[in-house]
């Protein structure tokens, strides 16, 4: 299924993303001016905020459709990483904190849109084996 392989394109490649800024998040913000101290507090924030999106994802993503939010979803996080890379060191943070919110709405977007995709896959296939 096209639109099936695509979830998982998209999936792959927003995930890309996560995993760079997960590795060069520390010393990105050490080369920005925070201290060590700080980047704690920072990425505990962020870590708590991205967690009460992971609780409360589904009912935002129902206000807005999963592939609308997928599609809004894709740009924000291009954008954030790359604004994040001129940014002064507050405005950095708000990116940093935008990115990983987007990222938890688009693990959960990606996960229902391949579910209802599979969903219809086996309804369809159930019909070609008992048309009756």
């Amino acid at each position: 299924n096209k639109s099936l392989l695509s979830l998982i394109v998209m999936s792959i490649g927003l995930s890309f993303g996560i995993y760079v800024i997960n590795n060069i998040k520390q010393p990105f913000l050490v080369n920005k001016g925070f201290t060590v101290a700080q980047v704690g507090i920072i990425l505990g924030l962020i870590s708590g905020v991205t967690a009460l999106f992971y609780t409360y994802g589904h009912s935002i993503l129902k206000r807005f459709g999963d592939f609308q939010a997928l599609i809004v979803i894709s740009i924000i996080a291009a954008l954030s990483l790359f604004l994040i890379s001129f940014s002064g060191p507050l405005i950095v943070v708000a990116f940093l904190i935008i990115y990983q919110l987007i990222r938890a709405l688009s693990d959960q977007a990606v996960t229902h849109l391949q579910q209802q995709q599979i969903a219809e896959l086996l309804q369809a296939h159930q019909l070609k084996r008992n048309p009756h």
